[in-house]
């Protein structure tokens, strides 16, 4: 925080650094290559991949722990280079179901320019996951801009239960297909 009291760094950038030093000190539990768990309180979070039921492939999942907050939250997630998606409108989709879902869950995608300067997000806070839900695909459109450096995606969980997810996908659409983006683009309802 030294170099924020200075002028030095910004809040954002201060907070891409300070994500870079969770992600590689510790807060991957058992997850494969490329995934990590981070949020605003990942010791409160178990994350890993299981088994699902019969002879379904394995899933990931986090899940609370006894130092889960009703503040924090964490999430599993990983980042690549926009290359192949730079000025195109992008769809994610994830299989997910939850259990015991008390705050609430949801994939999220971001799309980050120079400097971890948001441009788009998204992560399903105004359509979330709660209580118990069977496994469901669900979906994240957003316009990934020619200035974009990265793609931020993944699964979290504010409050306690536990979400299992898999099968993300990425796809170029129509701009005829609705973004989802939680940013606008220009303001709505100025006159009651």
């Amino acid at each position: 925080m030294y170099l924020l009291n200075y002028g030095v760094l910004n809040m954002k950038t201060a907070v891409f650094i300070l994500f870079l030093v969770f992600a590689f000190n510790g807060f991957a539990d058992d997850l494969p290559e490329g995934w990590i768990k981070v949020g605003s309180n990942p010791a409160g979070y178990d994350a890993g991949v299981v088994m699902d039921e019969g002879d379904n492939p394995p899933v990931a999942f986090i899940k609370s722990n006894d130092k889960t907050d009703e503040s924090g939250f964490g999430t599993v997630m990983q980042q690549f280079f926009p290359k192949e998606y730079l000025g195109k409108r992008v769809e994610m989709t994830v299989l997910m179901k939850s259990e015991d879902v008390d705050g609430w869950a949801g994939a999220w995608l971001r799309i980050d320019g120079n400097f971890s300067k948001t441009i788009a997000f998204d992560n399903m806070e105004n359509r979330p996951l709660k209580g118990d839900r069977d496994w469901k695909e669900y979906s994240i459109v957003l316009d990934v801009s020619e200035e974009a450096e990265s793609i931020n995606y993944g699964v979290l969980l504010a409050g306690d239960g536990q979400v299992w997810f898999d099968d993300f996908k990425f796809k170029e659409v129509s701009n005829s297909v609705d973004v989802t983006n939680v940013f606008r683009n220009k303001p709505l309802n100025n006159s009651f």
